[in-house]
């Protein structure tokens, strides 16, 4: 479909041409005075000439249309087919199946190539104001510039690299309909691309945790953006909308609220100060946060002071472990990040303690300490005579002639 600068509604289908105005359908013959075949593309150029790739006579043809009329016909060999985009200089932009850029212009044609890929036919291009041209592959967005193209990947922050459509909002945002959801980033982002070809881009991802459905692309370029700010994309059988004005409010910071407490599987609520039963074996503290955006896509991060030096990274379990703990004192935190990857460094605490077995106790201790010095070597009690004592006649206590020894 096509709506041209007066608000005429062109609709290509598989059996011809059709304009609609004043309520009325009209199909456009073809030359010949038959109906055009299958359409595959319909563009408006910079002077109001409509452009159809069509499927007529068995060849792919390049028709231009003014008036109601074709005023001119160009078959495949003379015009490459391919996907169409106006220019907005003068004239328009072919992407072939070959995966070369061309620019027709005054009947001349200007070839770009842009590389080797995986599948050479691009699926949308789109032709701006300062000359470039970006292309949409299956392989990665492609940039033309001067003449000179450069290839944006996974290598470049994308998180996929089939790229089905895309389309710029009127907040100068990039929307791209990609295999793994729709991509955007700021228009920013790609100007520091077209600096540095192999500059990473921030990007932000909508997958199908947040309501996109990827899907096949259709044999047409399928996306576009409404007056009301809106933006449309097309995969086979789904129409997707989204609105811009209201993705671009940032996501509230996540909060975070621990649940309960299970010390070797007895369940306690998890109130502070708590005080747990000595020799723990396992301890688990479940926590949550009250997120029902996108659940999926809140992450924790948790440490348990004095036990951790570092803050563990949880993904989106809810769940920490411990075994063993010692007697003492313990704090838990716990903190979460937003569906937009954003920290809430404000984390929640909980403060713990577990209580000594009598063997762990200070006084059990010194009880120990006092018995281990009392007793004597050996551990026999103290039967040594007192220094008055006599010794007895039979006790002789003589040195041999090497004076080294005692014998008695």
């Amino acid at each position: 479909m096509l709506e041209d600068r007066r608000g005429n509604l062109w609709v290509g289908a598989n059996d011809g041409l059709y304009l609609l105005k004043d309520g009325r359908f009209r199909r456009l013959p073809d030359p010949n005075g038959q109906p055009l075949g299958l359409i595959f593309g319909l563009i408006e150029d910079t002077d109001g000439n409509v452009w159809a790739h069509c499927f007529c006579g068995g060849t792919g043809n390049l028709l231009r249309i003014r008036d109601f009329r074709v005023q001119e016909e160009f078959s495949a060999p003379q015009v490459p087919g391919g996907r169409l985009a106006p220019d907005p200089q003068e004239g328009i932009w072919i992407g072939t199946r070959t995966g070369d850029l061309v620019l027709f212009r005054d009947g001349v044609l200007k070839q770009f190539p842009t590389g080797s890929h995986d599948n050479p036919f691009p699926n949308q291009i789109v032709a701006q104001a300062d000359g470039s041209v970006l292309a949409a592959f299956d392989d990665g967005l492609v940039g033309l510039r001067q003449g000179t193209a450069q290839r944006m990947t996974t290598k470049n922050g994308l998180p996929c690299g089939g790229i089905l459509s895309f389309v710029q909002s009127g907040d100068k945002r990039w929307w791209l309909n990609t295999q793994c959801g729709v991509v955007e980033f700021p228009d920013s982002e790609l100007q520091r691309w077209w600096a540095d070809p192999e500059a990473v881009i921030r990007t932000r991802v909508y997958d199908v945790l947040d309501g996109a459905r990827p899907s096949a692309r259709p044999p047409f370029n399928s996306a576009a953006g409404s007056p009301d700010g809106r933006v449309w994309f097309v995969n086979s059988g789904v129409v997707q909308m989204l609105d811009p004005a209201r993705l671009s409010r940032p996501a509230p910071p996540a909060q975070t609220y621990i649940e309960s407490i299970v010390v070797d599987r007895k369940e306690f609520p998890a109130t502070h100060d708590l005080e747990l039963s000595p020799h723990p074996r396992d301890l688990e503290i479940d926590y949550t946060s009250p997120s029902f955006l996108i659940p999926q896509k809140v992450r924790f991060r948790y440490r348990l002071d004095p036990v951790d030096r570092d803050w563990h990274d949880a993904g989106t379990r809810r769940r920490a472990f411990y075994t063993d703990l010692a007697p003492g004192k313990y704090t838990f935190r716990v903190m979460a990040s937003n569906g937009d990857g954003v920290w809430n460094d404000a984390a929640t605490t909980l403060a713990l303690s577990v209580a000594p077995a009598f063997y762990q106790t200070p006084w059990f201790r010194a009880l120990c300490a006092a018995l281990f010095v009392g007793t004597p070597v050996g551990g026999l009690p103290n039967t040594y005579p007192a220094p008055s004592a006599r010794v007895p006649k039979t006790a002789r206590c003589d040195r041999d002639d090497s004076g080294d020894r005692l014998r008695g």
